[in-house]
């Protein structure tokens, strides 16, 4: 063969290598991507199915792999701890994490059932599994009945064995013809989740079960809220706690409220009675708190010692600045004929409560500290000067000689008379 040509054939040879090796490489390229951008866009259309916003061309995609006219149910894993891992890890090893979870809820349902399983584009952390059964299976499987399903999951834990990831389960509603009720079924496996704010130490919850437990309100009686902040005034933050208990486990007797309305109703009593009591500390609920009902009422009763100990250094401070002002305004006053009504005037107070801070103040009613007043400065005049009883009375704010000796003889046990001549024979004697 002529040599010029030999070597036409051998590159047109080489070209025809190259085409193929290169739309080989196009191939795998767009097989590759089609593998990466395929699962996306089934979570995506699986996503919208079950809120009910696809078309009804995307409804017939969703037909291909999607069993009609099957019995099942729906169930929701939340996986906390989840976006915490998925920071840590590449793409490539979350996408497989995703792909291995799903695997593994369908082996642990196993045989004669169907499961497809996607995670959420709308909650956190969660994930999605659809499951059908072939028809000769009746009621939930077995293996979400027993202990230590979770022990079994293909990821989130430590070399240690300890777990990064928490799953707590929703069991949805039962449902014939799952994928004609999709809505309602995924709706009532993810609401039951929420319900683990009641039951920290259960790993599934079941819709079948508490749903129809569920309350739509919850009351706090007006009654109950003053009976709490008359005990943290009076001092009794343990009473104020078991008052506040008893209005919980009153509220849970009647069935299962909405976890954040009554964390809500719980925290809008809270913050009430720090603003009725003019307390600074007012209650927020830390992230702990939307966990568990246990953690939030621990939450409450540190919150009620605080709540407590302020009141107490308030009540201190508010007690020595009136008993200071009471004090002086007695000095000034005490030779007047002087009325609760007008000292509760003076300090701009109802004259209830005036009193109450008096006996606070300094351990005395109104009328006996008048009384002890009056009789401290009747014996300096006794002692110190030559005064008339008659004269000493009427210094001390007793119009009546008589009135003046029985009270001066019941405040000290002796008459005015008998306690000048007794200070008058101990000056003697130390004079001697």
């Amino acid at each position: 063969m002529n040599p010029d040509k030999l070597q036409e054939v051998l590159n047109r040879a080489f070209e025809e290598i190259e085409r193929e090796a290169l739309l080989k490489e196009q191939h795998e390229s767009m097989q590759k991507k089609l593998d990466m951008t395929l699962p996306v866009y089934v979570e995506k259309l699986l996503n919208q199915w079950v809120y009910g916003g696809v078309s009804p061309e995307e409804g017939d995609e969703i037909g291909k792999i999607i069993p009609r006219g099957k019995d099942g149910f729906v169930l929701a894993a939340r996986l906390k701890g989840l976006n915490q891992w998925k920071r840590t890890a590449r793409p490539d090893v979350y996408a497989d994490m995703k792909k291995q979870m799903g695997l593994w809820i369908r082996d642990e349902v196993g045989k004669g059932w169907h499961c497809l399983s996607f995670f959420s584009n709308v909650l956190p952390e969660l994930m999605v599994t659809i499951v059908t059964c072939d028809g000769s299976f009746h009621g939930y499987p077995e293996c979400l009945k027993k202990k230590g399903l979770f022990d079994r999951m293909p990821f989130g834990q430590t070399e240690e064995g300890s777990k990064k990831i928490q799953m707590v389960l929703g069991v949805g509603n039962w449902k014939e013809d799952l994928a004609g009720q999709i809505e309602s079924g995924y709706e009532s496996a993810v609401n039951c989740l929420q319900y683990a704010f009641y039951f920290p130490h259960s790993s599934v919850m079941w819709a079948d079960y508490l749903l129809p437990r569920c309350i739509s309100h919850i009351h706090i009686g007006l009654a109950e809220e003053e009976l709490i902040k008359d005990a943290l005034r009076a001092g009794e933050e343990q009473k104020a706690a078991r008052i506040l208990e008893t209005v919980m486990e009153r509220c849970l007797d009647l069935g299962y409220p909405n976890p954040r309305q009554w964390r809500s109703s719980f925290e809008n009593l809270l913050r009430h009675t720090a603003l009725e009591l003019s307390c600074s500390l007012l209650f927020h609920a830390d992230s702990e708190d939307e966990e568990s009902c246990e953690k939030f009422q621990e939450h409450i009763c540190e919150y009620l010692h605080l709540l407590a100990k302020e009141i107490s250094q308030d009540k201190k401070e508010r007690n020595t600045e009136f008993s200071t002002k009471f004090q002086a305004y007695l000095i000034e006053r005490f030779r007047e004929d002087i009325t609760l009504g007008e000292v509760s005037r003076h300090f701009s107070l109802a004259p209830t409560y005036c009193s109450a801070l008096i006996k606070e103040a300094t351990g005395k009613n109104f009328s006996q500290s008048l009384i002890t007043m009056r009789i401290d400065h009747a014996k300096r005049l006794l002692g110190d000067t030559e005064q008339k009883i008659y004269e000493v009375a009427a210094n001390t704010g007793y119009k009546d000689v008589k009135y003046f000796n029985r009270v001066f003889k019941k405040e000290t046990g002796i008459t005015p008379i008998q306690y000048r001549e007794g200070l008058k024979g101990v000056r003697e004697d130390e004079d001697a």
